[in-house]
């Protein structure tokens, strides 16, 4: 995985949801350079928490499509946001309390929970809604740019 960008293998072929989990990644890559680099650690906090909110954002996007779509993943895929969101919250405190590689792999460990998530439920899931949603966006756009 590039930790800039999603790579093929993660592609939805739904561009708002790539384009959400594209940000989430680059900027969960940026606070890993930052823990490696001894940034400031208020810098850390408030990255990790930008991703956080762009985290919670992007799974409404998500439910709405599913909802729509009237997918069966629904709820699965909402239990597993709400394990994510979890796991970022404790990101947070971490970042709080330690720093370093143990803060370092925490961050590798969480992107790879939502790697795992984006391989068991959204590409599966974009497949259901691609097939019975006239997808341009479905006016999604308003959330568009709320974290570029």
């Amino acid at each position: 995985m590039d930790e800039g960008g999603i790579s093929k293998p993660l592609d939805t072929g739904i561009r708002t949801i790539n384009d959400d989990h594209s940000k989430l990644f680059r900027i969960l890559a940026e606070v890993r350079r930052a823990i490696q680099g001894n940034d400031e650690r208020e810098n850390i906090v408030s990255a990790i928490m930008t991703a956080r909110d762009l985290f919670h954002l992007h799974c409404g996007k998500e439910e709405f499509l599913m909802r729509e779509a009237n997918c069966d993943l629904v709820e699965g895929s909402a239990r597993d946001h709400r394990l994510i969101a979890g796991e970022f919250d404790k990101l947070v405190e971490n970042a709080q309390s330690i720093g370093g590689a143990d803060l370092d792999q925490a961050t590798r460990n969480l992107m790879m929970i939502i790697v795992k998530h984006i391989m068991t439920y959204d590409r599966e899931y974009a497949r259901e809604v691609n097939e019975s949603l006239d997808i341009p966006d479905l006016g999604l756009m308003m959330f568009q740019d709320v974290f570029e």
